[in-house]
């Protein structure tokens, strides 16, 4: 009995210690995994960081492009929009003198000075639908409904006021197309120009 009772104090102290021994090892293999999901977390943490980065660099890269490339445009687009506009102001005040019904008297003749003052309108024309032409692709399509709307204002106003040139002095209507000529370049034309105008000030940013 005696001995029974000391077997079996000692297999509870054998079973104590294989529970301790147990435990340690499942804290440490605990312990372990522990620091191994750390270790994965940290790394992954710093490649999402080292990705975030990269990403980020990459887009402010981006930015810095697209933000250099407007600014090239925008400066162009100042440049084609000023030069468009001068031509602009010059064929109509070159299709101004065309179709005044009086001209102030001069020492040149009516004849000389009309034909000069015809080739100098069709020269003025050809001006600026040549340099349109090369730059349209820089306006927007409202930009180029309105230019395409004011030239063919032009066109027409210098086709009626050189008819007789075209034709002969014979023609009744002459004097109704010159007139007709005179009100689409005092009257049609300046209401387009108004809307090219604020066309030109929205897309160089001129506007209040």
């Amino acid at each position: 009995m005696i001995e029974l009772l000391q077997n079996l104090g000692i297999f509870s102290v054998t079973i104590g210690v294989l529970a301790a021994l147990i435990r340690s090892l499942g804290l440490h293999y605990l312990d372990k995994k522990i620091e191994l999901h750390k270790a994965n977390l940290d790394k992954n943490a710093r490649e999402f960081q080292h990705s975030l980065d990269s990403d980020l660099e990459n887009f402010r890269n981006q930015l810095k492009f697209e933000f250099v490339k407007y600014a090239r445009i925008h400066e162009e687009r100042l440049k084609i929009v000023r030069e468009l506009y001068q031509l602009l102001i010059d064929l109509h005040r070159e299709m101004k003198e065309l179709t005044l019904f009086l001209w102030p008297k001069t020492e040149e003749k009516i004849e000389d000075r009309r034909i000069r003052v015809i080739d100098q309108a069709v020269e003025a024309l050809n001006n600026f639908k040549r340099y349109y032409l090369y730059e349209k692709i820089m306006f927007n399509e409202d930009t180029c409904t309105l230019i395409d709307e004011v030239l063919k204002e032009f066109e027409e106003s210098l086709r009626l006021n050189t008819f007789e040139e075209r034709w002969g002095p014979g023609e009744k209507a002459i004097k109704d197309f010159k007139k007709e000529s005179t009100d689409i370049v005092d009257n049609k034309i300046p209401l387009i120009l108004n809307k090219l105008e604020t066309e030109f000030r929205t897309q160089i940013g001129s506007l209040n």
